[in-house]
Order: structure tokens, then sequence, then C-alpha cells
């Protein structure tokens, strides 16, 4: 394989759509209208469970890629706020995030918008969730060698 940089995804699936690089990994949200469109074939989501935008389209485990590979991308937003911010204020904005994200009107807005909505959750979650990433990542760069 040979990395080919691109500056954004459009002109990177446009290159797919038409042949010129193999395939791409991209998220959900710029890509699924291409794939229900019928330009470009998904042939696998990069994380442990099928996604439901796309319920057709298996994991790499269901792809035949072997357990050992922690293959597993997950582009995912969270909303933080300054270090010392009030509790107060940190517990309202949980609340209210927590309720839009309980909402089915919300959630199937977010999909419509090619978003899979995370199940609610607290300060905590979010904090275990940067730590994991980062460890995958961390692990990632030192067992590849990658020096910036």
């Amino acid at each position: 394989m040979e990395q080919v940089p691109y500056r954004g995804s459009s002109q990177a699936l446009l290159d797919l759509s038409v042949g010129r690089v193999h395939f791409m990994i991209d998220a959900m949200t710029s890509a699924t209208p291409q794939v229900r469109g019928g330009r470009i074939k998904a042939l696998a989501v990069l994380a442990q469970n099928r996604s439901p935008i796309l319920p057709n389209v298996p994991n790499m485990r269901d792809s035949g890629v072997p357990e050992v590979v922690d293959f597993q991308s997950l582009a995912w937003a969270g909303l933080m706020a300054p270090a010392g911010t009030p509790q107060a204020v940190t517990l309202y904005w949980n609340r209210t995030m927590s309720e839009l994200l309980a909402d089915p009107n919300f959630v199937r807005r977010l999909a419509q918008q090619n978003v899979e909505a995370a199940p609610p959750g607290g300060p905590e979650r979010l904090a275990d969730i940067l730590r994991t990433d980062l460890a995958r990542w961390q692990r990632l760069v030192r067992d590849a060698n990658i020096v910036i």
C-alpha cells in the first residue's frame, strides 16, 4: 500500500469512485451518501459492532480480519469545558446532553446526517473514552515505530 495524501475526503472519494485509488478509510458522515448512491462500496466499518447507519456492512472481525488486530477507529465528539469549571455547570450540560441523546427525534436527526448517537454518559465516561483512545494510539505509534 502507498498513502496518497488528500486535503479532505471529497477529492479522495471522487478518486475512489473513478478508480484512481483502490480503497480509503473515511468517516461515515462523508462516505455514506456515496455508498448509498452506489458510487463506492463499503467493505467494513472500523468498529467493534456493525453500524446502524449501514447495517449490512460488516465490521472488520466479520470481514475476516483476525481479532488479534485492534482494528477500530471511531470518530466521536464530546462536550468539554476548561479545567476548574464549576461542577454545577458541568452537571447542567451533562443533563442537557443526556436528555438530547435520549430523545428519539434527536437521534433520528443525527442518523439522517450519518451520525450514530452514543448512549448518554457523564464526564467519567468521556474521560474513559479519552484514556482508552490515547492508549490505543500510543501503542500503535510505538509498535509501528512512527516518528513525527
